[in-house]
């Protein structure tokens, strides 16, 4: 199947209404950033936390080719995905940091959404030729937070709603004493 991808460059745009979520002691295992962690923390900071504002603000329609509607699923890969938002590689093929299931729950009742986290995108859609997302849903892969600053981070993004409706991209976020808020994206943006 070919699919037509839009490239666009963004250099930390600005987005509106800021999404926030409040902090909270680091967990720790793989992927938390805390001890065993495989993926380092972003200064002073819980990455899950940075995950959780990611998803929301991911939800809001501001990013994800769906402005205003409300998807009544939420898939997320239970995973870090280095590769995330990278529309040349496939979800899940590269290396991953897994999620501890506390880790998902903590993001899922940050985030104020309900979450299901599966293994892969193919957990989460249906369909052979041109997959689609069941439950009239979105799958969502987040990479490792990557520190930028004492404050500050970036978090690669993959949407998922069906063959003709993905989106890859890297957020940017800042930290300050109500939490973590998404202020705009960096890189290259691709829109299936």
């Amino acid at each position: 199947m070919a699919a037509i991808l839009l490239t666009l460059t963004v250099a930390g745009c600005a987005g509106a209404a800021p999404t926030r979520t409040p902090g909270a002691p680091a967990p720790s295992g793989p992927g938390s950033g805390g001890p065993g962690s495989s993926a380092p923390a972003p200064a002073g900071a819980d990455p899950v936390d940075v995950y959780a504002a990611a998803i929301a603000r991911y939800l809001t329609g501001r990013e994800n080719s769906f402005p205003g509607r409300t998807f009544p699923v939420v898939f997320v890969l239970d995973r870090l995905d280095a590769a995330a938002a990278d529309p040349m590689t496939a979800v899940g093929t590269g290396p991953t940091s897994p999620l501890t299931p506390a880790q998902q729950q903590r993001i899922e009742s940050v985030s104020g959404t309900d979450l299901t986290f599966v293994p892969s995108l193919d957990a989460a859609t249906t369909g052979d030729s041109c997959r689609l997302v069941r439950d009239d849903g979105v799958f969502v892969a987040l990479g490792p937070a990557a520190p930028t600053g004492t404050d500050t981070a970036q978090v690669a993004v993959h949407g998922f709603v069906a063959c003709q409706g993905a989106t890859w991209f890297t957020y940017v976020l800042r930290r300050d004493a109500t939490g973590w808020t998404v202020t705009g994206t960096t890189g290259q943006m691709a829109v299936s």
